[in-house]
């Protein structure tokens, strides 16, 4: 008696069940429909949900409901942990949820930022404030305003970033922020009234103006300005074509012009577009054009009309009812080679040495009709798999086919299995790729997780591996090792037995102190983090009362024939007044004069006087020359050219400070010969 194949139970369900099982679930289908299919499962608590039975299989499935059960608890347990309370439901990780602390205070935030572990915000901001609040804050303020000839107005001090009230020796007053003040800002009306002073200086330049309106004359244009201040001001100006703008001078020096005569010139003619529709068995119906960016008006051969812009036009687009009529006879030309594929020729010549090459190969060719070299045909290797190939790939001969996928994969399976076997271990499960996670028992019956890749590469058991380091560490005396290290640093080691490099062990030093530490940090050096920070301590003080600082201070300021205004010491870093020369007064650190610094503004004075023939001699004593002719202003750049022909530009007093030629210095910081002859080529 024949039975049914429909009664019998299919494997693949039973293998879907059996998985559940597994996980602690129930798989409620009793139909196999495929591995694409969804099918209904119920968690160990109850929820139901589909699931595509190719990822249930092939993945670690998890359910959504109980995911967010755990998620919901966390975050309830994070409020309750912070003394809070939760304004609502929860509701999930990315919405908003309404909170209140210990204190009082009332936010939103999402729900992820919650299950994260933060929390008020506003507490958060008091206990950074009451971390950052200094003793002496106040003082320290009070000092700095008196030393700038002001005073600080406010009578409390709570951080840094907190505003504060300031009156400069002017009588000026202003709020600002307790650390910018530390950091050398001042009133910022007295800057404004030294950097007007500065400007009218600049002001003074004779031939601005001339320039301007040269520089427009050369353009065919006029400059409609009467005074001039400086080369970042802008001037009004009228070009030959009757457009007016206004512009910075140095734009105007460097060459820069009316922008819309720029963008008439870039524009593509009248006439040039007419030829191009005419080209197309078209015409342009516009007669003039007034602007880059105007649409014209068009009619394609077939007496389509349409708008479109002429830069689109000259980039190869046309007529847009013309391209949809197009696509519908390419829809219609596929659907005609598809007929034609179904009437194959099946005696065509290239469909025989198609067969031939397959049989070559060990394959056979399915395919019974020719199309084309450039179509897919199936075929069969010699253990039965299906695969698809083009022609042409395969007429190429048979060393340019790519093999069986399927093959490979057995290959690779074989040879994995090998390699496990080898090593006396056995796979929990089935091979499925190397880029899958095994669990695996190695002859030691030690289990453990690994990727296929993994193994591959020669790793085995890490169990196995660690107990080998240990006790390949024991046998090198590693214990000895560090009571004698810590003997000699004047202390011991309290350990009585050794795990290997990376276990920690404990410590005494000479003055009493015990930590723990991992062996390999005592080995390469490492000691009493204490003691370490007492003697950067001692050192920091020993710099702080350096008894000549000073002296050495006022004397650096003789020889520059100022004086140091400061009568109190405080350490290399901190900020001194002083005086030079010409009666110029600033602050700056210690460690910045004994570095050579001195005034500022004496230096800015120092590289306006520097000529053209000055800057000459220069270039000339190093091999080079100076290309430019004049020197406008200490800020303009000019142009340079070394002994090796290189050509740039930069500021004049940076020469004279004996910077010389870029390239020169890549090539001399370049060790390797080959990338200093491509170098110096190319630049």
């Amino acid at each position: 008696m024949n039975r049914d194949p429909r009664c019998e139970p299919n494997p693949h369900l039973a293998r879907l069940h059996a998985r559940a099982t597994e996980l602690g679930w129930r798989c409620l289908s009793h139909e196999w429909a495929g591995r694409a299919a969804f099918y209904v499962f119920e968690c160990a608590r109850g929820h139901r949900s589909e699931r595509v039975a190719a990822a249930f299989l092939d993945r670690m499935p998890r359910c959504v409901a109980c995911r967010d059960d755990a998620i919901r608890v966390r975050c309830l347990e994070n409020v309750a942990a912070h003394g809070g309370v939760m304004l609502g439901p929860f509701k999930g990780l990315s919405e908003r949820h309404r909170l209140r602390c210990a204190n009082g205070h009332e936010w939103e935030t999402l729900g992820i930022h919650t299950s994260n572990g933060k929390w008020c915000p506003v507490c958060a901001c008091e206990q950074r404030s009451l971390a950052r609040r200094r003793s002496d804050g106040l003082e320290k303020l009070q000092a700095v305003a008196a030393s700038r000839g002001g005073r600080c107005l406010s009578d409390t001090y709570t951080t840094g970033h907190d505003h504060y009230l300031f009156e400069c020796a002017k009588g000026h007053r202003w709020e600002a922020a307790g650390n910018a003040v530390i950091r050398r800002t001042w009133c910022r009306r007295c800057a404004d009234a030294e950097v007007g002073l500065r400007a009218a200086k600049a002001l003074t330049c004779r031939y601005g103006l001339e320039r301007l309106h040269d520089a427009a004359r050369k353009h065919g244009g006029e400059c409609l300005s009467s005074e001039y201040t400086n080369q970042r001001a802008k001037y009004q100006f009228r070009c030959a074509a009757g457009h007016e703008w206004t512009q910075t001078a140095n734009a105007i020096w460097q060459g820069s012009w009316c922008a819309r005569c720029a963008h008439f010139a870039q524009r593509t003619p009248i006439e040039t577009l007419q030829e191009i529709a005419e080209a197309r068995g078209g015409k342009c119906l516009s007669s003039q054009r007034d602007d880059v960016k105007d649409k014209l008006t068009w009619q394609c051969g077939m007496g389509h009309v349409w708008q479109a812009n002429p830069n689109n036009v000259t980039s190869g687009q046309w007529c847009p009812r013309c391209a949809i009529l197009e696509r519908g006879q390419d829809n219609a030309q596929r659907y005609a080679s598809a007929r034609a594929r179904a009437s194959a020729d099946s005696s065509h010549p290239h469909l025989r040495r198609l067969q031939e090459i397959a049989a070559e190969l060990g394959w056979r060719c399915v395919s019974q009709g020719w199309v084309g070299e450039k179509t897919q045909y199936d075929f069969e290797c010699a253990k039965g798999h299906r695969l698809k190939r083009h022609a042409s790939h395969v007429m190429r001969g048979t060393k340019s086919v790519p093999r069986c996928e399927e093959c490979q994969a057995d290959e690779i399976r074989a040879r994995w299995l090998d390699t496990v076997h080898a090593r006396g271990g056995v796979l929990l499960g089935a091979f499925t790729g190397l880029s899958e996670k095994y669990r695996l028992r190695c002859a030691s019956g030690h289990e453990w997780e690994t990727l296929g890749t993994v193994i591959r590469q020669g790793s085995w058991c890490p169990q196995c591996a660690q107990e080998a380091s240990r006790q390949a560490q024991l046998k090198t005396g590693g214990l000895a090792r560090l009571q004698a290290m810590a003997v000699d640093k004047g202390g011991r080691c309290l350990a009585d037995v050794y795990m290997g490099t990376m276990a920690f062990y404990p410590f005494e030093c000479a003055r009493g102190h015990r930590w723990e530490a991992a062996g390999h940090t005592i080995v390469q050096g490492s000691w009493c983090a204490k003691c370490a920070h007492m003697e950067h301590g001692d050192r920091v003080r020993e710099a702080l009362l350096f008894k000549d600082g000073l002296q050495r201070l006022q004397e650096a300021a003789r020889q520059r024939n100022g004086e140091c205004l400061s009568t109190v010491y405080d350490g290399s870093q901190k900020q001194y007044a002083f005086r030079c020369a010409q009666g110029h007064e600033w602050t700056t650190s210690a460690a910045r004069i004994w570095q050579g610094t001195w005034c500022k503004r004496c230096a800015d004075l120092g590289r306006r006087t520097l000529t053209i023939e000055r800057l000459r001699e220069i270039a000339k004593s190093r091999g080079g020359e100076c290309l430019s002719t004049e020197v406008n202003h200490s800020s303009e750049k000019l142009e340079w050219k070394c002994h090796l022909a290189h050509v740039w530009k930069a500021l004049p007093h940076n020469i004279n400070k004996g910077r010389w030629c870029p390239n020169c210095a890549v090539l001399e910081r370049t060790k390797n010969l080959l990338k200093r002859k491509r170098y110096d080529f190319e630049g």
